[in-house]
């Protein structure tokens, strides 16, 4: 529980929040290290808020050792089975992203999408969606609409509101390119959303 509210702090931007609850359910979570490896993910979120590149760097390469630890000597797990490789890079795209190294975040994305398993259609759609924010962020108008369109035919199968508000962010991100017939194209689809 400590975990999760310290991302929906994340997710709110109360900076304080996220962290102190983070480390609090790594305290709570010393016997399971995958769930401790879920909370250093979302403390690391916290410290980019915060505007801390190493400490957020450091958080999620704390939460890949605990990840390989965790099979080795955790109870089998009940909870964050979804934690892996590829969650962890994509939080750390997130976290790159709110740190303002875009670039980076978005090749970081695009890898863990393909490693993201495919049964994941919600996350995939929000990670898409926030992979087209890298995208605008630096500069290249037709990989963003290139991921924000996979989104957003994701958030019709899927009827995800999450996936439909990180896309309405990343129409923001675009509305410099809104004479391109490709982001206008985009943007008007959305709006039918």
């Amino acid at each position: 529980m400590l975990a999760r509210k310290s991302q929906l702090a994340g997710d709110m931007h109360d900076v304080a929040g996220a962290l102190d609850l983070a480390d609090a359910a790594v305290a709570a979570g010393q016997a399971h290290r995958r769930l401790v490896g879920v909370a250093m993910t979302y403390g690391a979120h916290g410290h980019a808020l915060d505007g801390l590149h190493k400490a957020s760097m450091l958080a999620l390469d704390g939460a890949h050792a605990q990840l390989g630890r965790s099979a080795c000597d955790d109870p089998p797990a009940r909870m964050a089975r979804w934690l892996d490789e590829s969650y962890i890079e994509v939080q750390r795209a997130r976290c790159l992203s709110v740190l303002g190294r875009h670039p980076a975040a978005a090749a970081i994305f695009e890898r863990a999408l393909e490693a993201l398993p495919a049964d994941y259609r919600r996350d995939r759609g929000v990670y898409l969606a926030r992979a087209g924010r890298a995208h605008a962020s630096s500069g290249q108008p037709e990989l963003a609409v290139a991921a924000g369109t996979q989104a957003m035919a994701i958030a019709h199968q899927t009827g995800s509101g999450r996936i439909i508000t990180e896309l309405a962010t990343l129409n923001n991100d675009l509305a410099r390119w809104k004479t391109m017939s490709l982001v206008t194209e985009f943007r008007e689809a959305l709006s039918l959303a």
